[in-house]
C-alpha cells in the first residue's frame, strides 16, 4: 500500500476535515513507531525500514484511533453535556496483540 493509499484509507474512516495528509502522515508515522517497537523490543535491525505488508491495515486503523483520540489522550472515561463516553483501551493493546513480536540476534 502506498502512502497516499494508506492516507485515503485513515482519512475514509474519520470521516473529518481535520484530517489533513499533514496530519495522517504524522500519525501514520507514530503508528508505524508502535509497531516498531512492538516488533522489535530490543530494537530492529538496521536492514529493516519499514514495517511488513501484512501490518498496513494495522497501522492504518491504529492511525484512525489516534486521530479520534486527539483531544482525549489517555481518559479512560469521559462525561460531557451528559454524555457519557468509556473508552475500552487507551494503549491500544487491543490491535497490538496482532502483532508478531521478532527477536534478532547479533
Amino acid at each position: 500500500m502506498t502512502t497516499a493509499e494508506k492516507i485515503a484509507n485513515v482519512q475514509a474512516r474519520v470521516q473529518d476535515e481535520l484530517a489533513t495528509d499533514a496530519v495522517v502522515s504524522l500519525l501514520l508515522e507514530d503508528a508505524e513507531e508502535a509497531i516498531f517497537q512492538r516488533m522489535y523490543p530490543f530494537g530492529a535491525p538496521a536492514s529493516v525500514t519499514s514495517i511488513p505488508k501484512r501490518y498496513e491495515r494495522l497501522q492504518c486503523k491504529l492511525s484512525a484511533r489516534y486521530f479520534l483520540r486527539m483531544g482525549s489522550e489517555a481518559e479512560q472515561t469521559h462525561v460531557e453535556n451528559g454524555t457519557h463516553r468509556r473508552y475500552g483501551s487507551v494503549n491500544d493493546e487491543d490491535l497490538l496483540q496482532e502483532i508478531m513480536q521478532v527477536v534478532t540476534f547479533g
